[in-house]
């Protein structure tokens, strides 16, 4: 029987390295609070940082991993619970698949501040300066855990006097609060002030 010659069959096999190589997670949320609600505590990913394994060629053109799309709009209190992340590919596997995201988020509430004193600030020190009236009401608003931290010494008020000035005029005033105040208002809008130049 004649042999059947079979012509050779050139294969290029192409072999890629395996790798594993740890990645950050982006947290991707929708909305926003609602009203009368604030964050306390930034949004927190845990794991930040997790472990992706494929093909090396796909493996380090991956920047980041993204989550699932993680809705606020409906968040009036703090909470901590699992998120999916989104496959990076199908030659691509995540280490773990999904991440613990918390907050802290607590009502925005008010708080008044009675007799607070005037700061001056005047352009002339030989200006003798009267307000009246000479304290100031601030009427602030945040987190509650703010507002119970807050004191009367924590705020400022400050009153400035331009150059010049003599007599009977009216300036308005400007609270000074500390980080984590939402608001702060001054209550009067403005104040009488009662200027003499000392020209000795």
């Amino acid at each position: 029987t004649p042999l059947d010659i079979v012509p050779a069959v050139s294969l290029d096999i192409h072999v890629e390295r395996r790798v594993t190589r740890r990645v950050p997670v982006q947290l991707v949320s929708s909305g926003q609070l609602p009203d009368g609600v604030v964050f306390v505590t930034e949004l927190d990913v845990a794991p930040a940082m997790v472990e992706l394994v494929g093909p090396e060629s796909l493996v380090v053109a991956v920047e980041r991993v993204n989550s699932v799309a993680f809705a606020l709009d409906s968040r009036r209190q703090s909470f901590s619970e699992r998120v999916q992340l989104e496959s990076p590919g199908e030659e691509l596997s995540l280490r773990p698949v999904e991440v613990e995201v918390s907050a802290g988020i607590e009502p925005v509430e008010e708080r008044v501040f009675e007799m607070v004193p005037l700061t001056v600030l005047r352009e002339d020190n030989r200006m003798r300066i009267e307000l009246v009236p000479p304290q100031a009401r601030v009427v602030v608003t945040g987190a509650r855990s703010v507002l119970d931290a807050l004191s009367t010494a924590d705020i400022s008020v400050l009153v400035t006097i331009s150059g010049g000035v003599e007599g009977v005029s009216e300036v308005e005033a400007e609270a000074v609060v500390p980080d984590g105040v939402l608001t702060a208002r001054v209550e009067p809008q403005t104040f009488q002030v009662l200027a003499e130049v000392d020209h000795r």
